[in-house]
């Protein structure tokens, strides 16, 4: 497959391919990609279409070379599916480890991981990149059991929403805007 990130406007023109060696990484690649508001990119690394684990492409270095990435996401091994928070200063994650499963929260420079929900019973997070409030402050993500739950990023206040059942990709929409 040909794996590439890329940019685009809302009108979907306007492509800008941003990881130009997808040719050369064979089996290896980058998926799940998210930006923040200043242009740097958080990705899962995966090998042998494996996912191993989450890496950073800092804004005007997005062509770090592939062995660099690879050595990153194996410090961050079993982290998936990534959402910067709005204000840039949290990457929330899932960590499909089976020692510490859960939803964590990473600064970017990935020195600092907190977890802040596990859910209950045999429930697992479903591997979708958890959504983030306005005010990065609260999570909501959604369960294999087909539960959508909200935590606040201290670990504090979780609740389900809803479920079980079918619900699964929650989002957040801007407090005060009406449609």
């Amino acid at each position: 497959p040909a794996y590439q990130v890329c940019t685009m406007n809302p009108q979907g023109s306007s492509i800008e391919i941003i990881r130009k060696d997808w040719q050369v990484m064979g089996t290896d690649g980058l998926m799940s990609p998210t930006m923040n508001a200043t242009g740097d990119i958080v990705a899962v690394y995966f090998s042998g279409f494996k996912q191993v684990g989450l890496c950073i492409l800092p804004k005007g270095k997005y062509m770090i070379p592939a062995d660099s990435l690879k050595a990153q996401a194996n410090k961050n091994k079993g982290l998936v599916a990534p959402s910067w928070s709005p204000d840039g200063k949290w990457i929330a994650c899932i960590n499909n480890s089976t020692t510490d499963p859960g939803i964590h929260i990473l600064t970017p420079d990935f020195k600092e991981m907190f977890l802040v929900f596990t859910p209950p019973g045999a429930a697992a997070p479903m591997t979708v990149a958890p959504g983030w409030s306005p005010d990065s402050k609260w999570l909501t993500l959604s369960t294999n059991d087909g539960s959508i739950w909200i935590v606040d990023i201290a670990g504090n206040g979780s609740r389900r929403l809803s479920g079980p059942g079918t619900d699964k990709f929650p989002a957040w929409s801007k407090a005060g805007k009406k449609r």
